[in-house]
């Protein structure tokens, strides 16, 4: 059985199918949705700062760069045809449930594979993966971005109970409710950014 390295057919012919699948919907998003040629969609990325010439988004489009794929190609034109990146890599699996090759020759749902892509959902992906559940380590290195959303959660609920709690029409009872329920919030935060800062991410203290 052939090895699946980088070199392998297998390889290959995931990678190439990867580019394609974002080649398609670039094209689709660029001429059927927006009406652009290759040469506007080039003016508007180097609008953002990251010129992508009208010869790089033809070979994007066509598949015909051995199945090269910058992330910042994808983060520059997901912007500039107003999709999330993720779009350009999942178009041909229907959501939820279409099923896609997310690595070679691991298949799993859309949805799944989304979820995998950006940390909200780490555990339904595990057996596509290949991880063993009991896989403490890689949940652990999970962590700090499945945490992002809930950090953002708690830190405008913060906000909201300290706002309350100060303002002249909330009652004094109400008042120190909201303020027992702030520190608890704030304690949660506490952790949440000792976590976060342990795993190499920067929270800032707005």
């Amino acid at each position: 059985m052939q090895s699946k390295t980088r070199g392998s057919a297998e390889a290959k012919e995931w990678a190439a199918e990867l580019a394609g699948r974002v080649g398609e919907e670039v094209r689709r998003l660029r001429a059927d949705v927006h009406g652009m040629s290759a040469v506007q969609l080039a003016n508007k990325t180097a609008e953002l700062g990251y010129p992508i010439t009208r010869g790089t988004i033809a070979k994007i489009e066509s598949n015909s760069r051995a199945a090269k794929l910058d992330v910042a190609e994808l983060l520059v034109l997901a912007q500039t045809l107003r999709v999330p990146p993720l779009q350009l890599l999942l178009t041909q699996a229907p959501l939820p449930n279409g099923r896609i090759e997310a690595l070679p020759g691991r298949e799993a749902r859309g949805i799944d594979v989304a979820f995998w892509f950006t940390g909200e959902e780490f555990d339904f992906f595990e057996e596509a993966l290949g991880l063993n559940r009991d896989d403490k380590e890689a949940r652990v290195q999970a962590s700090p971005i499945r945490s992002v959303r809930t950090y953002a959660n708690a830190r405008e609920r913060y906000s909201t109970l300290m706002r309350e709690a100060a303002t002249g029409e909330t009652a004094e009872e109400w008042k120190e409710q909201m303020r027992a329920e702030a520190a608890e919030v704030r304690r949660r935060l506490n952790e949440l950014e000792t976590m976060m800062r342990e795993h190499g991410m920067t929270v800032d203290d707005e």
